[in-house]
């Protein structure tokens, strides 16, 4: 199985995050031929990988584009299918489908957040091909059961980082044991592409938006951003005036104006 698209990194747990796989062989169509009525294609394989019966092939293009179910192995590349036989066929390929298991983790088996968000089996499914031969896995309807919204502003230290630990999680795919791909989970429900664009990495506070920050007049407020594999605390407000961090400054707490000076 091989990944032909995959979301980025970060993804949006409350929107499709789409994996698209293609399958690992695909041989030229030589003819389709008739034996009692069924449709029996004739293909250039490889003399290593062969399917069984019962197995599914797709073919690529033309009269008998589609999936077929396999009912005999005449000879070697020849597979008789409960097709129809209807007319003749030059061209196009046979692809071997073939069934996987894939499985999902969520969570940290080491570091800092393994006790927090432990590494933990969330799904195991036999996705099904689509329309065009190929498997499309949508992860989302897993991954957006594994948040603890009630407790989605508790906080913890990572190194020097305050991290709001229920905010995100790490999702890990396989494919028969194989591992795949990694994601960050944001618990977003913007589209992935709007996460990815304006919050991952560009230092735009996640609670900021179109109006600008957004803080309470009284009492204490946390500016979060996603910095790399985290969500993190960037800054904290106390009755709207930004409270200095410990042990140094940050120059985008500071204003032109701060520095103007009187009568030279």
């Amino acid at each position: 199985m091989r990944i032909f698209k995959k979301p980025f990194r970060w993804i949006s747990a409350h929107r499709e995050s789409l994996f698209t796989f293609n399958y690992d062989y695909s041989f030229p169509l030589i003819a389709v031929g008739d034996d009692s009525g069924k449709a029996v294609f004739i293909f250039a394989g490889d003399g290593i990988h062969e399917q069984t019966v019962g197995d599914l092939i797709y073919v690529t293009s033309g009269v008998y584009k589609g999936y077929h179910k396999i009912t005999e192995l005449l000879y070697a590349n020849w597979y008789k299918t409960e097709t129809q036989y209807t007319t003749l066929q030059n061209g196009g390929n046979v692809t071997f489908v073939e069934d996987a298991v894939f499985t999902l983790y969520s969570g940290y088996s080491t570091g800092a957040l393994s006790t927090l968000l432990p590494y933990t089996k969330i799904a195991e499914f036999k996705p099904e091909p689509n329309s065009d031969g190929q498997l499309v896995v949508n992860i989302s309807g897993y991954v957006n059961k594994i948040f603890d919204v009630i407790n989605s502003n508790d906080t913890t230290a990572v190194g020097s980082l305050v991290v709001y630990y229920n905010l995100f999680n790490q999702v890990k795919l396989f494919i028969d044991n194989s591992f795949v791909n990694t994601n960050m989970a944001a618990n977003a429900a913007i589209s992935m592409y709007e996460l990815n664009q304006l919050y991952v990495d560009t230092g735009r506070n996640l609670n900021a938006g179109s109006l600008g920050e957004h803080y309470l007049s009284c009492g204490e407020t946390d500016a979060i951003r996603i910095t790399e594999d985290f969500i993190i605390r960037a800054r904290q407000y106390m009755g709207g005036v930004i409270i200095p961090l410990p042990g140094g400054f940050d120059s985008n707490d500071f204003n032109a104006s701060d520095f103007d000076t009187v009568g030279g």
